[in-house]
């Protein structure tokens, strides 16, 4: 349940992440678009959200991610287990006259705890921010060479839940499309949506790859 909850929550920064973008750049492709042709009146659309979890680039670093912060919980449980003890010795009517001492242990051990919890969501935010603007960039240009070769004029991105599943329909869901502010499309024909060829594509050219692990800094 936890590292469901794990990958929620990475899911959640990345794609948010990947919304703010999006919102903040301009309809435009990158510099190598080549000159305008006539015309044609092609237009593709584009779940980003589908896209962003069904690439295996984003699944192979939703792993990595869970297992860097596997090493931060194990270290967090050392430091919890360590001032267990400290209270357990310090109840001891025996050692009264430590007192004192087992307080400054017992702050000692609460801030490293403090600082590994600290390290942990700070390498998260770092680690999910400089990943989303590497997704965001390759789905974009997946997205342009994509339309380039086919004729479309324009590939337009959303957020949402695949159409027939269970959250398509949640409250969660729905909430989140009658308060958007950006345009959401109430039908598209099937054959516009160009989202599971872009992932195709993605996934084509990924060499997925396990480099060694190196632990995260901590304490």
């Amino acid at each position: 349940m936890k590292k469901k909850l794990f990958s929620m929550v990475l899911a959640a920064m990345v794609l948010g992440g990947l919304i703010a973008i999006a919102s903040q750049t301009p309809a435009q492709a990158p510099n190598n678009q080549p000159a305008a042709s006539p015309p044609t009146g092609k237009v593709a659309i584009l779940n980003l959200s589908y896209v962003v979890k069904n690439y295996n680039k984003y699944l192979d670093f939703s792993a990595k991610m869970k297992k860097d912060v596997e090493q931060f919980e194990v270290q967090a449980k050392g430091k919890k287990a360590a001032y267990d003890a400290i209270v357990k010795d310090a109840s001891d009517p025996k050692n009264a006259a430590q007192r004192e001492k087992y307080e400054k242990d017992l702050k000692a051990v609460q801030r490293e705890h403090e600082d590994i919890t600290a390290a942990m969501k700070q390498y998260v935010s770092q680690k999910s921010d400089e990943q989303m603007v590497v997704l965001y960039r390759e789905i974009q240009e997946t997205a342009v060479r994509y339309a380039n070769a086919r004729s479309y004029e324009m590939v337009l991105h959303f957020n949402d839940a695949p159409a027939n599943t269970p959250d398509y329909y949640s409250p969660s869901n729905i909430a989140r499309k009658m308060q958007a502010g950006a345009l959401m499309p109430m039908y598209v024909n099937p054959a516009l949506d160009i989202s599971p060829l872009v992932v195709q594509t993605l996934n084509a050219g990924y060499k997925t790859t396990q480099p060694a692990a190196t632990p995260p800094a901590g304490k």
